[in-house]
């Protein structure tokens, strides 16, 4: 992961994957198929290629990147919580009552695994004395 760019790394996740699906997928395609698609169906697929998938593939090597692979992993347990929030949102879906318990269980979790060492008790703090 060091040696490769985020963009680099994207491309060939995105493209093997591609060609997995691709040959996945080819029994069940058909030119009656591409043809019949709407503008509409167009437009969602093209965002889920470039925005939802390359995009947010960037971003996530991006972050590994910066802050590294295991502290970027524990970020992946706000996708859930994002996920209904945003169809609460989008979709008109109803808040339950599991909902704010579930999203505060897990920004908990987060901030616990990334609150700042000298907030742990029984930690060493080091001073550093100027000279």
């Amino acid at each position: 992961m060091k040696s490769l760019s985020p963009v680099v790394s994207t491309t060939y996740a995105l493209g093997i994957g591609a060609i997995m699906l691709t040959l996945a997928a080819l029994p069940q395609l058909s030119g009656d198929i591409i043809h019949s698609m709407s503008y509409k169906s167009i437009l969602g697929l093209g965002y889920l290629a470039i925005i939802a998938s390359a995009l947010g593939f960037v971003l996530w090597f991006v972050g590994i990147q910066r802050v590294g692979a295991g502290r970027a992993s524990i970020f992946q347990n706000i996708v859930p919580l994002s996920g209904a929030i945003l169809s609460i949102i989008l979709l008109g879906e109803h808040l339950k009552s599991f909902h704010p318990l579930g999203g505060f269980l897990i920004l908990g979790g987060v901030y616990l695994v990334n609150r700042p060492v000298h907030l742990i008790k029984g930690h060493p703090t080091v001073s550093i004395q100027k000279h």
